[in-house]
């Protein structure tokens, strides 16, 4: 746990109301519905982390910019650790042998080499955007700033999720996971809509989480009880992908079977307007005997 007091104010969002937290964690979760201010509370803390001594990078989440790529190839060609380790792990990944290899211009540029087909093509004229998006990602993650501030280095990744497979969020997330097994100086913000990347392992793990609503302050667990880290401790295990759409939606209905999914689905357009009934998630808890962690979540987390 990192001690950081932040006050984060946004009067066009939230009034008078102020946003404090001082117990973060190495990976921290800014979840929330669209247009609740995520990205603007993510840039507020990151100038604060700054002011706490925290060298930051903000990876914003249009990744196109020429700039941000320039860097990124500086980043490959003079840092030969982090070009091997990417070219290692992607090649494992697809099963193919993939390498950087530098232009007639001085640029680096990603070869694939098809062992099956015995032939080798560029990345970026036939492979999908994700495998793109994954290496601009890990070479953010596996780099280190030149000269990391005097409490440790913080990065912010603005939709991650975009143009990836969820396999792909999925071995993001063990990536990060691994980066700060191996340090305590290293944090990570994902501002993110994808259940994929809500990785809580441990009761500790919802400390992380920051939740974002539509005209109120965001909210966030500063510390949890020995009655709830026990609760939370027995029901993590239980926690699946489908469970984990209720940290986007500001209004909630918890239902016990698949069977009461499906007949609340079909009513409520005729209770809500579509509007309202669009920001409305559905959630199949699996019994009644689970109903109780839902809403106690809920409660922690500020969440009708």
């Amino acid at each position: 746990m990192l001690e950081v007091e932040t006050r984060v104010k946004i009067p066009f969002l939230w009034g008078k109301a102020v946003f404090k937290k001082s117990n973060w964690s190495q990976i921290n979760l800014i979840v929330g519905p669209n247009g609740s201010g995520k990205t603007l509370l993510a840039h507020k803390l990151s100038a604060q982390f700054e002011e706490a001594g925290y060298s930051v990078r903000f990876i914003k989440s249009e990744r196109e910019d020429y700039k941000e790529q320039l860097e990124q190839m500086d980043i490959l060609r003079n840092n030969e650790k982090v070009r091997t380790k990417i070219e290692r792990v992607l090649s494992s990944m697809f099963g193919k042998s993939i390498k950087f290899i530098e232009d007639y211009d001085g640029t680096l540029i990603p070869i694939v080499e098809n062992k099956a087909w015995n032939v080798e093509y560029m990345l970026e004229q036939v492979e999908c955007h994700g495998l793109r998006e994954i290496i601009s990602l890990l070479v953010s993650l596996y780099s280190k700033l030149g000269e990391a501030g005097a409490a440790g280095e913080c990065i912010f990744f603005d939709e991650p999720e975009l143009h990836l497979h969820p396999q792909f969020q999925t071995f993001f997330i063990n990536e990060i996971r691994k980066e700060v097994q191996h340090t305590s100086r290293r944090v990570f913000f994902l501002i993110s809509h994808s259940p994929f990347f809500i990785d809580l392992r441990t009761p500790e793990d919802l400390t992380g989480v920051i939740a974002c609503h539509i005209n109120q302050v965001p909210t966030s667990i500063e510390e949890l009880s020995e009655e709830d880290d026990a609760l939370f401790r027995r029901f993590l295990p239980r926690f699946n992908t489908y469970h984990k759409q209720f940290f986007f939606s500001d209004n909630q209905i918890f239902v016990e079977g698949y069977t009461d999914q499906q007949i609340f689905t079909n009513l409520l357009p005729f209770i809500e307007d579509d509007y309202k009934a669009a920001g409305t998630g559905i959630i199949d808890v699996g019994g009644k005997d689970e109903l109780g962690v839902f809403c106690k979540v809920c409660a922690l987390l500020g969440t009708n």
